[in-house]
């Protein structure tokens, strides 16, 4: 019964964020990775019990449990994968950072939210912030500029 959940919310969760960035398949880059981001976290804290499960309890299942759900685990890590390839690729990724390691923070922080995101701001606060570190986290360093800077934003001091 805990596998046939797990597997569900897997499933709903890489189908509703491939979904999501197939309707913006057209759309800039840098749009597709909001779709991407507000999709898994729309599904994961307000859509499917089935996917806010998986996200809590993945890693604490038994070792043949986990195995089963490699397969649906890799195919939505593939779906990251693409997008942060295609990224890269377009000049919106900073070509020095290594994919892997990023795919895996990204997917890492928005699970995470499962763990301390109680409603206590607006959801749409939530996937705003998260989207723009994100994207922000991800994007090319131009040399010789401040990121603060070049955005508006104040540049602290120490």
């Amino acid at each position: 019964m805990v596998a046939a959940t797990l597997e569900v919310g897997q499933q709903r969760v890489r189908e509703h964020v491939q979904e999501a960035i197939a309707e913006t398949a057209r759309q800039p880059w840098d749009q597709q990775l909001t779709t991407a981001v507000t999709a898994h976290l729309r599904i994961q804290l307000e859509l499917s019990d089935f996917a806010k499960a998986v996200s809590r309890n993945a890693g604490h299942v038994p070792e043949p449990i986990r195995e089963q759900m490699h397969a649906e685990s890799e195919a939505y890590h593939n779906v990251w994968r693409a997008l942060l390839i295609d990224g890269q690729s377009l000049g919106w990724v900073n070509p020095h950072l290594d994919l892997s390691l990023s795919r895996m923070l990204v997917i890492g922080a928005l699970n995470w939210a499962t763990e301390w995101w109680a409603g206590g701001k607006p959801m749409d606060d939530l996937v705003m912030t998260a989207c723009e570190l994100i994207r922000a986290g991800l994007a090319p360093q131009i040399e010789g500029v401040d990121p603060a800077t070049a955005r508006g934003g104040v540049t602290r001091t120490r």
